[in-house]
């Protein structure tokens, strides 16, 4: 795959964006794993949008990397 180095740069100015948003904004942003819900408010409040999560239904049996699905 190949991209430009004006988009890689690009990228990498917003995610630095966001994680300093993160860091003055949500509680423990330091912690190791990330919050997907602070992940989802930080873009909201940068941009002025709303994000909506949907439950989808998933027939496989293996999530790339997490193991087994149990339900």
């Amino acid at each position: 795959m190949l991209v430009s180095m004006a988009k890689v740069e690009s990228t990498y100015r917003k995610v630095k964006h966001i994680k300093e948003h993160m860091t003055r904004y949500c509680v423990a942003p330091d912690r190791a794993k990330l919050s997907v819900e602070d992940l989802q408010w930080c873009i909201c409040d940068m941009y002025g949008i709303t994000i909506a999560k949907l439950e989808v239904a998933f027939d496989g049996e293996f999530l790339r990397g997490l193991g087994p699905v149990f339900s």
